[in-house]
């Protein structure tokens, strides 16, 4: 009797377990994947204060990484010391519990100390897990690449963090130096329990619903096992016919250079390049908002690839709906026995009266039968707003040249205007990137990084390259440097434009931003084309220079501006000079008699006919060293100024021009000085036109 009461015993606990695995079982195959992203894919490109790059932060998580040494910055800024922090939350349902979690993050080291740098995880359970990037198991992060890396978190470090991630939250922070471009949280959800009750009395109704998950387990393993298979057959599709596409660039980029067609060249390689990193499901895309071929072969295979991939995507699509529809058939049969089985135990009860039991019955079939067969996607987010050039800027043309003994260097131009030029590996080389624009009168270009430039012979140059387009072609030649620059230089390179060493040099320090007047350093007769060039060259290896033109003013009407005049008339006896400056202008007394008060008046200055009285630093002294306050004029820059002379005499209306010691113009700093040195007996009236330029 005892060894049968242990056989029997033993027996139930099999079926029990059985029981168990298939309930497990069913609640895997059931479960939801839902993805959360913090940032956007972009390639470190930052988009501003305000956008997606400035993840959100929990509080309490903020207070405590406040206290750390390195300052927070936001996802796509490339800095070092600085850590990037974020928090993810995924609102659950009530009763719903994640079974299955991934976090994936791309980065990319801004200094070689990447090696030392730390990620850390916590729950708001007070959980916190952290170690180097060794301890985890990442491998090297590079400094000119983005590579993602992809933590489970049923094993970080050897903890299991799912258990404590329930209420919907999940803090992390890397540094000190890396840049993140983005973040993605993959978690599994098992959705609420069904509303068909568990605790039933009645041996018909527990028979039914143990009947339902028996038969719905192997459906849904059927279904998950389709869908694997049909995702993994899409995947090689679109694989090859990538590896096809690049295949047929390769043969089209060959036949440009050897046709001597270098910027369709360029475009082709430039092509290519970014095929070869972006993922399949993103190619179609990209090609297709912004590569427009001139090359026969390449817009062949471009039609080519588009169209294998359009009929890949729809086969895939209905090989899909197939098999949901097949399993949408089998579910619903399932759930019409199982009502139709409440429906016989609710009789059952009813006839016995066991209201209560009959009570249950009836609630757990009526949410049943409202119960979806599937549960509702997650909703879609509006993808984010597609990054356009500034209309104001209108590309004629771009280059791109690297020099050819280094393997490492580089240069590129997205479509969005981000220009990324590096060293490499190589303390010496160059890499220049350009665009040929028309129009534009002013530039403002963000930086998008902090290199550390060291200098390493007189070619040593970082910074932007303009070259002015006048009648003659492009003649000059001006080059802004950022931090390195070499009035010594020699290399005429980039080989475009001007194409020489440069004509003029000029330190405009490093900033994150730049407002670049093309007017400022303009030649005589500038028609309004240039060439923007953001370069590096002899830098010192691993630098480089990301910018990207973020708006552009362009030329209205004439290319220069407007010359300013007006007509100034003052009594004058002696030394005097008129100041012009951006701002107005101002009256500057020598040793002798102040002007306007030479013949014991106070005779104001007319400014094209209107009397200006000046106010004298001294005003109690009638002659010696003094300056006016300045009387407000809108000029702006000035780059010339000219003077006419209208009349000298003696009485204020009278004309003709009586001889005197010659005017002189010239320059201080950013200001102009008409220089009257007056230096004959009496006291003058002058009357000047003046011309500003």
């Amino acid at each position: 009797m005892e060894g049968y009461f242990m056989l029997r015993t033993n027996w139930v606990y099999r079926v029990f377990c059985v029981m168990v695995v298939s309930v497990s079982l069913f609640s895997v195959a059931m479960a939801d994947t839902r993805k959360y992203m913090l940032g956007d894919i972009d390639g470190l490109h930052y988009d501003g204060a305000g956008s997606v790059d400035h993840v959100y932060v929990d509080p309490c998580w903020w207070a405590k990484f406040s206290e750390d040494i390195h300052p927070p910055i936001a996802f796509d800024v490339q800095d070092d010391n600085c850590a990037v922090p974020g928090t993810f939350l995924f609102p659950l349902a009530p009763g719903e519990r994640v079974v299955a979690a991934h976090f994936t993050i791309a980065i990319k080291g801004v200094h070689p100390l990447v090696s030392t740098d730390y990620f850390r995880l916590k729950t708001s359970h007070e959980l916190e897990v952290g170690g180097h990037y060794t301890e985890w198991g990442w491998g090297p992060v590079p400094q000119t690449t983005i590579v993602t890396r992809t933590v489970d978190l049923s094993d970080a470090l050897g903890n299991n963090l799912i258990p404590h991630m329930q209420d919907g939250v999940l803090n992390f922070r890397l540094g000190d130096d890396t840049a993140v471009d983005y973040a993605i949280l993959t978690i599994e959800v098992i959705p609420a329990p069904s509303k068909v009750q568990d605790n039933f009395k009645s041996p018909e109704a527990r028979a039914a619903q143990f009947r339902y998950k028996s038969l719905i387990i192997p459906i849904e393993r059927a279904y998950a096992a389709k869908l694997k298979k049909i995702q993994s057959g899409r995947a090689v599709k679109l694989k090859a016919a990538r590896s096809k596409f690049v295949k047929k660039l390769d043969e089209a980029l060959k036949k440009e250079i050897q046709a001597g067609n270098l910027d369709e060249a360029i475009k082709i390689r430039d092509a290519k390049r970014r095929i070869k990193k972006t993922s399949d499901n993103s190619v179609v895309s990209i090609i297709q908002n912004n590569w427009n071929f001139k090359s026969f072969e390449a817009r062949t295979a471009r039609f080519q690839y588009e169209s294998l991939v359009i009929l890949v995507e729809k086969t895939y699509a209905s090989k899909v709906k197939k098999i949901q529809e097949e399993r949408d058939v089998k579910l619903q049969t399932i759930k019409d026995k199982l009502v139709k089985k409440l429906d016989e135990a609710l009789k059952k009860e009813v006839q016995s009266g066991n209201l209560d039991e009959a009570i249950k019955i009836r609630n757990a079939k009526r949410a049943f039968e409202k119960a979806p067969l599937r549960p509702k996607p997650p909703k879609k987010t509006s993808p984010p707003p597609k990054k356009t050039v500034p209309k104001e800027v209108d590309v004629i043309r771009q280059r791109t040249e690297e020099y050819p003994k280094n393997k490492t260097d580089y240069a590129t131009i997205s479509n969005d205007l981000v220009f990324d030029v590096g060293m490499g590996n190589e303390n010496y080389g160059y890499g220049f990137a350009g665009i040929e624009i028309a129009g534009v009168r002013k530039l403002r270009v963000t930086l998008k990084n902090s290199p550390r430039f060291s200098h390493h012979d007189v070619n040593s140059f970082a910074g932007f390259i303009i070259d002015y387009h006048t009648n003659n072609g492009y003649e000059k030649r001006v080059l802004l440097g950022i931090g390195l620059l070499d009035k010594e230089r020699w290399e005429k390179a980039p080989n475009y434009g001007a194409n020489n060493s440069g004509d003029q040099f000029v330190d405009i320090g490093m900033r994150n931003f730049y407002e670049i007047d093309l007017n400022k350093w303009a030649p005589a007769g500038w028609d309004g084309k240039t060439w923007f060039t953001v370069g590096i060259e002899n830098a010192g290896k691993n630098n480089k220079i990301k910018a990207k033109i973020d708006t552009a003013i362009p030329i209205v009407g004439r290319q220069h501006k407007k010359d300013k005049s007006f007509t100034i008339k003052a009594l004058i006896d002696g030394d005097t000079k008129l100041v012009i400056t951006p701002k107005g202008i101002f009256w500057r007394n020598g040793r002798v008699k102040k002007l306007g008060k030479s013949r014991g008046n106070n005779d104001p200055t007319l400014i094209n006919g209107k009397p200006w009285l000046p106010v004298w630093g001294k005003p109690h002294t009638t002659k010696g060293r003094d300056e006016t306050k300045p009387f407000p004029l809108r000029i702006g820059r000035i780059s010339n100024v000219s003077v006419k002379t209208i009349a000298i005499a003696t009485e204020k209306n009278k004309s003709g021009i009586r001889r005197r010691t010659p005017i002189t113009v010239y320059q201080s700093g950013e200001n102009w000085i008409v220089s009257i040195p007056d230096r004959e007996p009496g006291c003058m009236w002058y009357t000047l036109r003046i011309t500003i330029k």
